[in-house]
C-alpha cells in the first residue's frame, strides 16, 4: 500500500543550522494496517507525513502509495488520495463555513462547490456526520467555528474520509483536546478506520494510544525508525517497556558513535 524506499530530507544545507529530518527512511505499510508512530519532539515525525504528503521534495529515495509513484507528485493531487489530521482543530476547516458547507467541499471537486448542494448530497452528507455520534447531523447550518474542539476534530475526521482516501495519517490529532475529549475522538477515529478498513498512520505522545491502538507500532529518533513492533509484540509491550528499550538503543548509538 505505502513503500517509502531510502527516504532522505535535510534542510538548511551547507550551514551551522543544518537539520538532518529523514536519514535512509524506508517503509513497508501493508494495505489495512494502523500504525502507531512514537518519538522525541524532532525525531522526525511530521517530516514523515510531510514528505508522504509532498509538503517538500525529498532529497533522495522514493514513495510509492497503491503501486503509483507519487515521489514527484505535486502536493495539491497527493490530497486527493490522502486524508490528514493535525493537532490544531482550527486546521483543515473553514470557521465561518457551516458544517454542510465544509464538509461539501471536502467531498466536491475544485470547481463544483459553486454549484448549489442538491437534497441527494445533503442526504449524503448528513449520514456521515451521523456517523460521528455528536448530533451534529441536526446542526447541519451551524458555522464551524461555533463548535467545541473535540466536535470540531470529529468533523474534520469525517472530512478526511469523506471520499474513502488511500490512506489516513493522523498528526497528533488529539494532543490538544481535554483527556475524556481526547478519549472520545480516539475510540471514534479507531472505529471509524475498522469500519472503513482504513489504511492509517499515527504520530501521538500518548504511549497508552501507540500500544492499545492499532497493530502496528514504530519509534522514530533523528531521523530513523529505531524500533518497529508488530501487533503480537505490541501486545506483550508496555509504555515502561518501550520507554526503557528507547534509552537501551539511544545509550548504544552514542557507545558506537564514541567508538567511531
Amino acid at each position: 500500500m505505502l513503500k517509502l524506499k531510502n527516504v532522505r530530507k535535510t534542510f538548511n544545507k551547507n550551514s551551522q543550522d543544518i537539520q538532518i529530518a529523514l536519514n535512509d527512511i524506508t517503509l513497508n505499510v501493508k494495505k489495512g494496517d494502523f500504525v502507531s508512530i512514537i518519538g522525541s519532539n524532532g525525531a522526525g515525525k511530521s517530516s514523515l507525513f510531510n514528505a508522504i504528503c509532498g509538503s517538500f521534495e525529498i532529497d533522495e529515495g522514493s514513495i510509492i502509495l497503491d503501486n503509483t509513484n507519487i515521489t514527484f507528485m505535486p502536493e495539491h493531487k497527493r490530497a486527493k488520495l490522502i486524508g490528514r489530521l493535525f493537532q490544531d482543530p482550527l486546521r483543515g476547516t473553514a470557521p465561518e463555513m457551516s458544517i454542510l458547507e465544509n464538509l461539501y467541499l471536502a467531498c466536491s471537486s475544485h470547481d463544483s462547490w459553486l454549484h448549489r448542494i442538491t437534497e441527494k448530497e445533503k442526504r449524503f452528507i448528513k449520514e456521515k456526520v451521523a456517523m460521528l455520534g455528536m448530533g451534529l447531523e441536526n446542526r447541519m447550518n451551524q458555522a464551524v467555528g461555533l463548535l467545541s474542539g473535540g466536535q470540531r476534530q470529529a468533523l474534520t475526521l469525517a472530512m478526511a474520509i469523506i471520499i474513502t482516501p488511500k490512506i489516513l495519517l493522523l498528526d497528533e490529532h488529539t494532543a490538544a483536546l481535554d483527556p475524556p475529549t481526547a478519549e472520545k475522538i480516539m475510540n471514534l477515529t479507531n472505529k471509524i478506520v475498522k469500519e472503513n478498513e482504513l489504511t492509517c498512520l499515527m504520530i501521538t505522545h500518548n504511549m497508552n494510544y501507540a500500544i492499545d491502538y492499532g497493530n502496528r507500532l514504530l519509534m522514530m529518533h533523528e531521523g530513523q525508525i529505531i524500533l518497529d513492533l508488530d501487533e503480537n509484540q505490541k501486545k506483550e509491550t508496555s509504555a515502561s517497556s518501550i520507554i526503557n528499550e528507547f534509552k537501551n538503543i539511544i545509550a548504544s548509538d552514542r557507545i558506537l558513535t564514541t567508538l567511531r
